[in-house]
Formats: structure tokens, sequence, C-alpha cells
């Protein structure tokens, strides 16, 4: 299934301005969400651990991005990392400043979505 989870993750980031690979019960992605929150942007959220083949692509992930942790974000179908690539030199988690520059063209209200993978 991994080509195939590759395939599906490339055709999800292409159609969504902006997706968000997430786990329900990881704070750090709760972090990212609450972000696009505070910046208004739209995201498509896809919550692997609420998928049957949540592991499958969770690996597709992996072979994009060379990362296995969540939250993994793609903007304009590029990979622009994850919460812990967002940190400030305060050491704070998702600041603000670095992810909100990968957002800067984004202008439309908030509409976090789950969206179904398959």
């Amino acid at each position: 299934m991994s080509g195939d989870a590759t395939a599906m993750i490339n055709a999800k980031n292409q159609e969504n301005p902006v997706m968000v690979y997430s786990k329900t019960y990881c704070p750090y992605c709760s972090e990212v969400k609450s972000l696009f929150g505070r910046l208004n942007v739209p995201a498509k959220v896809v919550e692997l651990d609420n998928l049957a083949d949540g592991d499958a692509i969770q690996a597709g992930l992996q072979t994009i991005t060379g990362r296995r942790t969540v939250p993994q974000v793609f903007i304009a179908g590029k990979h622009v990392g994850g919460c812990d690539g967002e940190q400030s030199g305060e050491g704070e988690h998702c600041a603000d400043t670095s992810l909100a520059r990968c957002l800067a063209s984004c202008t439309c209200q908030l509409s976090l979505q789950l969206v179904p993978f398959n």
C-alpha cells in the first residue's frame, strides 16, 4: 500500500491548499490546528489514528517527508514541516512567525475540516 498511500497523499496535497496530517491525541498537532485557527487559515485535517489505513498513510508520509512524526503540514502541495520544525528561538513550539510566513497568502476564514482519505 505504500505506493498507493504516497499517491493518495500527493493527490490530497495538490487538491487542498493547506493539509495537516495529525493524530487526535497529539498535543503538537493540536498546537498546529490551533495556530491555523488563530490565523484564520482553512486547513484540511487527516486524523491518522481515526483511519483503518492510518499506519500505511503515515508510512507514505515518511517516504515523502523523511519523517514519521506528526503533525506534517503541506501548503500548496509543498511540505513545510511539522510542529517541531516550527520552534522559535525562545523554545516555543509552532511559533506563529515561522509558520505564518508560509501562510501569508492565505486570507480565508477558518475551515478546519476532517477529510475522508479514501
